[in-house]
């Protein structure tokens, strides 16, 4: 039998934030990647975030979840510029493309 929890806004903001920050520290573990694997891990942490945010969609916090998944895949931008990658240009406007989805899809909220 499946339990119901019932969670304040300021818990929720508390676990969403848990959430991201052990995130960052598997980020951070799994920095072995090419350049053109840097597309695929921004547009997994897109993907992440809509799942959660179309699980959770009457989540007073959207703002917050866009600024997680901007400083997530700006972490990676600036890989690609540490690692002086060929695809630059197109991880950058890969970068704006996902922003602007996630702020349409959760336009509402904002």
């Amino acid at each position: 039998m499946k339990k119901v929890v019932r969670l304040t806004e300021s818990d929720l903001v508390r676990l969403v934030k848990k959430v991201i920050k052990e995130n960052k520290f598997d980020m951070d573990m799994d920095m072995d990647f090419s350049c053109d694997e840097i597309m695929d891990k921004m547009e997994n942490f897109y993907n992440d975030f809509i799942r959660y945010y179309d699980k959770k969609n009457n989540v007073s916090s959207m703002q917050t979840m866009k600024y997680s998944l901007s400083d997530k895949l700006e972490s990676l931008v600036r890989m690609a510029y540490d690692m002086n990658c060929y695809n630059l240009p197109e991880i950058e406007e890969f970068y704006d493309e996902l922003l602007y989805a996630f702020e349409k899809k959760t336009e509402r909220n904002f």
